[in-house]
């Protein structure tokens, strides 16, 4: 038996028809939502999380059912697609078995508290900046090539802390944070000379104005408005009025108003290894990330450029938001990742301590993931959310920056880096380890 692509879950429930007479429940369901999910995904990334973790519980599924599970066909033709799979989205998967960390250790606020910046202009700031991690990047580099410790099999992170890309006004636009990995990768950050190098440039912030429609006389709230077709608009070819209109669900007759709710802000984790990219986005919003917890959002260009200082609020989807997240799996293009076979966690700042779940975002994740990276301003490791063995990283901005890593279990002699300064930057480089890369539970 084969399968030419991962089946359907309709498909794979009658094929293990059989089987699932005496199936462990709990371990089976999740295999069934992982496939599900997988035909739901939109990305390679999140295709590779799902497979990975589809492949992790039919080896649990295999030692509780021993080999009536393990030589099936079916589970036999499963395996083998899925390692087909893994292979065509990630070919240098399983090729690493340690890690070495380095941090780039440098300040993301002035000594004035002012935001951390080269120019008042974001365009002219986000390049100059590019070219300082540029030169982070290279004295790495340098500084891991006179370790001795390196080789092929060890994967380098290199991190940067959060809020290291944002403007003097506390956010970029959007377009410029879009552009900022294909400038690094113009820097050469994708090529051939950082083949076995994963790159977290820190953190980006992008804010935009968010408004809602309202009824001026009702008040405040978007929920006293409804929107109906307007019957002064053309018809379309179905004989359906094309264009929408707001009315007051009270009085149709009420005037309508667009307000504002205040500045939504992304504070996105840039992450790349190679052509392979990701980013994650973070939920929650401290006190001290934004001065008066408010950013300046700028609309339009010229004559026409208007500046509002607003309120900073969450990003849609987070756990801060009114509005929910279509998914709250975080492997479905949040806070797990997986390359080249490494299952990553991130949880960004105030992630890391404040959740829904248990010991912090991606507590509930803690026996899958590898690697934990933690960029940050103000944040200590406080907890372990990884595999025993998983490393993990933080790299702070508060101050002159610091970095930090932990072995989950690691008993014996204190962990220590060993920094030097970074010519052309104004920070300095903290190398960590390599240490093992642990297995997945």
């Amino acid at each position: 038996m084969r399968y030419e692509d991962i089946p359907k879950l309709a498909t794979w429930k009658n094929d293990t028809s059989v089987l699932r007479r005496s199936a462990s429940g709990s371990t089976l369901n999740k295999i069934d939502a992982d496939i599900d999910n997988y035909w739901k995904s939109y990305s390679s990334m999140v295709k590779r999380n799902l497979l990975t973790d589809v492949n992790s519980n039919i080896r649990n599924w295999e030692n509780i059912n021993g080999t009536t599970v393990s030589f099936h066909p079916v589970v036999v033709a499963l395996k083998e697609v899925i390692t087909r799979k893994l292979r065509e989205l990630s070919p240098s998967a399983y090729r690493y078995r340690q890690v070495m960390c380095l941090g780039f250790r440098v300040g993301c606020n002035t000594v004035t508290d002012e935001y951390f910046r080269y120019s008042p202009n974001d365009g002219v700031d986000m390049r100059k900046k590019c070219d300082e991690m540029m030169h982070a990047i290279r004295c790495a580099q340098g500084f891991v090539a006179a370790s001795g410790m390196d080789s092929d099999e060890t994967l380098k992170i290199f991190m940067a802390p959060e809020f290291y890309f944002r403007g003097a006004n506390g956010a970029y636009s959007h377009d410029l944070v879009a552009s900022i990995l294909p400038t690094m990768t113009g820097l050469g950050m994708g090529g051939n000379a950082y083949e076995h190098w994963l790159f977290v440039y820190g953190t980006a912030i992008a804010a935009s104005e968010e408004e809602f429609t309202c009824c001026r006389v009702c008040g405040p709230n978007p929920n006293t408005v409804e929107f109906i077709r307007d019957p002064t608009s053309r018809l379309s070819a179905t004989g359906i009025h094309k264009k929408t209109q707001a009315v007051c669900k009270t009085n149709p007759a009420h005037p309508i108003e667009m307000r504002t709710y205040g500045a939504e802000v992304q504070n996105v984790a840039l992450i790349q290894k190679g052509t392979d990219m990701h980013m994650v986005v973070k939920e929650y919003i401290s006190g001290i990330d934004y001065k008066g917890n408010q950013v300046n959002v700028i609309e339009g260009k010229g004559k026409n450029r208007i500046v509002k200082t607003l309120n900073a609020i969450a990003p849609q989807g987070s756990n801060m938001s009114r509005i929910a997240s279509k998914f709250q799996d975080e492997r479905m293009g949040g806070g797990v990742f997986t390359m080249d076979g490494i299952t990553f966690g991130m949880e960004i700042c105030l992630d890391h301590i404040q959740s829904t779940g248990a010991a912090g975002r991606l507590g509930p994740y803690a026996s899958t993931i590898q690697v934990l990276l933690i960029p940050s301003y103000g944040m200590d490791i406080t907890h372990h959310s990884c595999v025993s063995g998983g490393v993990i990283f933080n790299v702070d901005g508060r101050g002159a920056g610091t970095s930090n890593v932990v072995v989950k279990g690691h008993t014996g002699v204190p962990i220590t880096g060993t920094s030097i300064a970074a010519p052309n930057t104004g920070g300095q480089i903290e190398r960590w380890g390599p240490f093992p890369i642990p297995r997945r539970g």
